[in-house]
């Protein structure tokens, strides 16, 4: 399985999180991911996601990672979310970007639990990741994956580091 982390961080901008009112299930079995699919796939819990994001149809990475990727229902997007059909899909809780506060809001006084996440750098990511982790009952495998990327930023910085040594080509992927 191919992971690619570094562009879910690249133009994030400050947003405030809701991490002191999160209220989520553990080892949720039915979320809506309107955001951080490859971190999800990097955890193995595709099978658990009963809503996605429309964009998500349109990535070519999770084509290839979910073939029934265009099976799972949306209710719409972060930005316009259709309630009535999120509602619908009655999901344990609901992962949403920070960006867009007041429809948090929305969701929570629905009675919706909703992770928000908004990673602005690696340890942003890192922390995000093991928040996943702890909402699908995957911690040990959010560690896991946590390491494998600290793991391949060390060797992106040792081999640039070597003066002698042709820089790596692309962004983080991992298998």
């Amino acid at each position: 399985m191919i992971i690619t982390v570094l562009g879910i961080v690249l133009g994030a901008t400050a947003r405030e999180s809701n991490l002191d009112k999160e209220t989520l299930p553990i080892n949720a079995r039915r979320v809506v991911l309107f955001e951080a699919y490859e971190l999800v796939a990097a955890l193995g819990v595709w099978d658990r996601i009963v809503g996605i994001s429309r964009y998500a149809y349109h990535n070519d990475l999770l084509q290839r990672l979910v073939p029934h990727l265009k099976q799972i229902p949306s209710p719409g997007t972060g930005f316009v979310v259709n309630i009535e059909a999120l509602l619908a899909l009655q999901p344990d809780a609901v992962v949403i970007w920070s960006r867009k506060p007041e429809l948090v809001n929305f969701l929570q006084r629905k009675g919706l639990p909703v992770l928000t996440l908004y990673p602005e750098s690696l340890a942003d990511l890192n922390r995000d990741l093991l928040r996943l982790g702890k909402l699908f009952g995957k911690e040990a495998r959010a560690r896991e994956v946590a390491a494998m990327m600290a793991q391949s930023l060390d060797k992106l910085a040792t081999a640039g580091s070597d003066p002698g040594r042709r820089p790596p080509r692309g962004g983080l992927v991992m298998e």
